[in-house]
């Protein structure tokens, strides 16, 4: 359609798309969201014709990411606004598997009146000016007030789904790829939304998209072990890769973005790049933890011990550094890098060294497995070999897990 008004009647509702208002005398006004107020616009202007999923998100999107969830939310949040329940529509009908329509056409309004001009009258003349610029100034107040609360919400968003991607559960993935969507909604032209969505993805496709997955512990090892090699997650990684692409677009001088690359990188098995894009990010900000954790596991399948163990002793410290400050994201991980730190000490066979990192392990998680049995280890090959079986003994007992611990290895290995 092609009117210049951009007002419509919808049952009781006077729905005004330029500035998102509805209207009811009956339930008051509300306010849309710019994306909500986009799709609704669509479907006003198909006239009560079916639109598909896809049309929607390619005209409201504009080429922004968006997926069939980012919609569904959009859609619920349109239904919400007009007190429209799904399962008895007056307004919005969904066409499962296909796309939404209007139950009954929006009827345009005609807004053809012009105000007259007063002549004769300077001071009711000066009185309109006066009342103009004041209705401009709480217009402006206004979009200010509402653009800030955004932003909040926003920034709100990307803390929860920062926190809630770095708990490395699947469920708690699967709450950051909503959140994260949520954020790149609200905040269409912030890098750190895509770049967040683009990790929870790698970490669907790494972790959750096959059982044979849980056999290997890291990244690298899947990737060597062909696990990754399969549909579903070549689809996702191609998706991650073009959100964190995106977000460097955006923010390339940014650790978080680089990041985001860097590791969709590294589960497409392209290490040499990924380490340079690692590299980047940590001449950004070196005290990017999360950066010199997936470094430090680079550096090791590449054969490159003494570069892990610097990378991995570089995101403790990072990680000391910053943990009042995020705390939430690093707890499950600080214990686990200082165990890895134990680890390589150990099979060097620098057992002062492979103990301080053990005891600080549990320093931050007592009943931590690998470092606990790392440090029953240690004692056992430096004559305290009773002490190492209490040790690994009292662990057993307190995680009612069998244990082998009467059968510590003589030399460097870690009990699983």
């Amino acid at each position: 359609m092609n009117n210049k008004s951009q007002k419509f009647k919808l049952g009781e509702w006077i729905v005004d798309l330029e500035s998102g208002n509805c209207v009811s005398d009956v339930l008051g006004t509300v306010r849309l969201e710019p994306k909500t107020s986009a799709v609704f616009a669509i479907l006003i202007h198909a006239q009560g014709e079916l639109v598909s999923k896809d049309e929607i998100i390619v005209q409201a999107w504009s080429g922004q990411f968006a997926s069939d969830e980012t919609l569904l939310r959009t859609i619920s949040r349109l239904r919400s606004a007009l007190h429209d329940d799904p399962k008895s529509p007056r307004f919005i009908e969904t066409v499962p598997k296909r796309g939404y329509r209007l139950v009954e056409k929006a009827q345009l309004i005609d807004e053809t009146a012009s105000v007259q001009p007063v002549s004769g009258q300077p001071k009711r003349k000066w009185l309109y000016i006066v009342l103009a610029v004041l209705i401009c100034a709480a217009v402006l107040a206004g979009w200010f007030i509402h653009t800030a609360k955004e932003q909040t919400a926003g920034r709100d968003l990307l803390t929860q789904a920062d926190d809630f991607y770095h708990q490395m559960r699947l469920a708690d993935n699967e709450m950051a790829i909503s959140l994260y969507e949520q954020h790149i909604d609200l905040q269409p032209g912030a890098a750190a939304g895509y770049a967040g969505l683009a990790n929870t993805l790698v970490q669907r496709a790494v972790r959750y998209t096959v059982a044979e997955s849980e056999h290997y512990s890291s990244l690298t090892e899947k990737v060597e072990a062909g696990v990754l090699d399969n549909e579903e997650a070549r689809n996702l990684l191609n998706r991650a890769h073009t959100l964190a692409v995106r977000a460097v677009e955006i923010q390339p001088n940014s650790a978080v973005t680089l990041k985001a690359l860097g590791f969709v990188q590294s589960a497409q098995g392209k290490y040499e790049d990924a380490i340079e894009t690692y590299e980047r990010a940590i001449a950004i900000d070196d005290q990017a933890w999360q950066v010199w954790i997936n470094l430090g596991e680079l550096h090791g399948v590449s054969g490159n011990r003494q570069l892990a163990v610097s990378a991995f002793e570089s995101a403790f410290q990072s990680m000391r550094a910053r943990y009042e400050e995020q705390e939430v994201q690093i707890r499950p991980w600080i214990a686990d890098i200082a165990a890895v730190i134990g680890t390589y000490y150990l099979e060097d066979q620098a057992y002062s060294q492979a103990e301080t990192w053990f005891e600080d392990a549990l320093r931050y998680a007592p009943l931590h497995e690998s470092g606990t049995l790392g440090l029953a280890q240690v004692l056992y090959l430096t004559g305290d070999r009773l002490g190492g079986v209490e040790l690994c003994q009292q662990l057993a007992s307190r995680l009612q897990k069998e244990i082998r611990c009467e059968q510590l290895p003589e030399t460097p290995a870690i009990l699983h």
